[in-house]
């Protein structure tokens, strides 16, 4: 039997959406690769694979600075507003 030293993160959470959301977690892990073949975790609000998630929203980004260039401007501005500081 593994340690809890030599257990992954995972190993605490849930395995099933509706154990998380009884528990009022966020994010749960089954173990079972996504349709994408992630194995990572999944948001129990919507049950989707945090990779996917993170992918989609970088392609959106991506989307909305060529199609804003207000967008961007403000976005370049402030990062390098931050680096300033």
């Amino acid at each position: 039997m593994a340690t809890p030293k030599q257990l992954q993160p995972w190993a605490y959470q849930p395995q099933e959406r509706a154990a998380a959301l009884e528990a009022g977690l966020t994010q749960y892990f089954t173990g079972r690769p996504c349709k994408y073949g992630h194995v990572a975790m999944r948001s129990s609000s919507s049950g989707t694979c945090i990779e996917c998630a993170k992918k989609h929203q970088k392609q959106n980004l991506e989307k909305r600075l060529e199609k804003n260039f207000v967008f961007a401007a403000y976005r370049d501005w402030e990062t390098d507003r931050k680096s300033v500081v």
